[in-house]
């Protein structure tokens, strides 16, 4: 008995095969949200001075005072002279 090839049936031949594609999509707000960090006034601070950033630069792109700044990165001033500290050395040296 002879059979004929179109009555041959082939798993490549009519069959359909379909891959499975990952479901990606894209996050919700709130997962967005979810993965974002806030770090304090002063964390950032003293990223952007590690990053070079002077005082001055850091005071006017965080919007506070470059004093508030030297406080966030431990930078404390240095007293100024006054005349009546200034007369009182002058005078300890000379007796």
């Amino acid at each position: 008995m002879a059979t004929s090839i179109s009555s041959l049936s082939s798993p490549f031949s009519t069959a359909q095969t379909t891959t499975a594609e990952p479901q990606t999509k894209a996050p919700s707000t709130s997962e967005q949200e979810a993965d974002t960090v806030e770090i304090s006034d002063s964390a950032q601070a003293i990223a952007l001075n590690q990053q070079g950033q002077s005082v001055s630069q850091i005071a006017v792109s965080m919007g506070i005072s470059t004093q508030e700044v030297d406080s966030y990165l431990g930078i404390t001033p240095t007293p100024v002279p006054t005349t009546s500290s200034i007369t009182t050395k002058i005078a300890a040296a000379v007796s």
